[in-house]
C-alpha cells in the first residue's frame, strides 16, 4: 500500500487512503505528501489532509501516518498524528485509491 501511495503523489494524482484504528473503527483521509528516510529510499511518513480535523494553516496537511520499519511485519506499527492535537494512535494502513481524470 505505502508503494501504491508513493507511486500516486509522484504521478500527481491524490490519493484517498484507508486507516483502521488498533481494537476500534477506521478512518480515510487524502495523502498529498511523504518524506523519505535518510539511509534508505523508503517511505518513512506520508502527509494526509483530514478531512476530521481543523483545515491546515501552515502546511499542505494536517495529519501525518509515521511509517515503522517493521510496516510488512506487524498489522499495527504505524501511527497517525493528528497535527492540531498532537493525536498519537496504532494504526494499519489498509487500502489507497487513486484519482484520476479520465482521458
Amino acid at each position: 500500500v505505502v508503494a501504491f501511495i508513493r507511486q500516486s503523489i509522484d504521478d500527481n494524482h491524490p490519493c484517498i487512503v484507508g486507516i483502521d484504528f488498533k481494537g476500534d473503527s477506521g478512518h480515510f483521509m487524502c495523502a498529498v505528501g511523504y518524506e523519505i528516510g535518510f539511509e534508505e529510499e523508503t517511505v518513512t511518513k506520508i502527509f494526509c489532509l483530514d478531512p476530521g480535523s481543523n483545515k491546515p494553516i501552515n502546511s499542505y496537511w494536517n495529519a501525518i501516518i509515521k511509517i515503522d520499519a517493521n510496516h510488512k511485519a506487524r498489522t499495527y506499527t504505524d501511527f497517525y498524528v493528528n497535527t492540531e492535537s498532537q493525536y498519537n494512535r496504532e494504526v494499519r494502513l489498509s487500502e489507497a485509491l487513486r484519482i484520476e481524470k479520465k482521458k
